[in-house]
């Protein structure tokens, strides 16, 4: 059984990197697609205003802690897994393990800006990564939906990632989720040190706002 932590509401994985690549390599085994997501005050966000986000983070396959101040909000002030979240050593060894392994992955960004920037920091931090295609536009019509269904699904890749420069993709995701052939699909979930590591800048105001935001709501 995973362990969880709670944080308000909602209870959420609390699992050491060992644990993480054991879940991801038993998903990569299934032949269906399963659900990753970054753990941010974003999401927590969302999910305490919006039903349809808190279902979402509830139906999550496997969250991966990304922001040491959730466990501070479920009162967490040591251990391994604090360790790990604040060295920041959980994406790297997960993506130097999908490059090693030559995995595929599809990359989903809700703009051409996002997307070149998402591309770089993969390609750049993890060099060798295997991307095998990518759409940089939401779909904003059936047509579209079409399209990026049949892009995605004719490449079939291990996995797809979305989710850094916005929300638009991983709605889709949500929506057609079980239409897509893939293994794993990963929500970025807008992580602050994914944006800032791509290029993408939060505004001061903006960062400040979500940070009383979570310590109001959550802490």
């Amino acid at each position: 059984m995973t362990e969880q932590i709670q944080i308000g509401q909602f209870h959420i994985d609390y699992l050491e990197l060992d644990q993480i690549l054991i879940r991801l390599e038993e998903m990569l085994q299934n032949d269906y697609l399963n659900t990753v997501a970054l753990l941010t005050r974003h999401l927590l966000l969302e999910a305490s205003v919006s039903e349809e986000k808190a279902d979402y983070l509830k139906r999550i396959d496997l969250g991966i802690l990304d922001e040491v101040q959730l466990l501070e909000a479920a009162g967490i002030r040591e251990g391994r897994v604090l360790e790990e979240v604040s060295d920041r050593i959980v994406m790297d060894r997960v993506f130097w393990q999908f490059v090693k392994r030559g995995l595929s992955v599809y990359l989903l960004s809700d703009s051409e800006q996002g997307g070149a920037q998402l591309e770089g920091f993969l390609t750049d931090r993890y060099p060798g990564i295997k991307i095998v295609g990518e759409t940089r536009k939401a779909p904003a019509s059936q047509a579209e939906t079409d399209r990026l269904l049949n892009a995605v699904n004719g490449l079939f890749p291990d996995l797809i990632i979305s989710g850094l420069d916005g929300s638009q993709q991983d709605a889709f995701m949500v929506q057609h989720q079980t239409k897509v052939v893939g293994k794993i699909w990963w929500s970025f979930s807008e992580s602050p040190f994914l944006q800032e590591a791509s290029g993408i800048r939060r505004g001061f105001l903006e960062s400040w706002r979500m940070k009383r935001a979570f310590q109001k709501t959550f802490m």
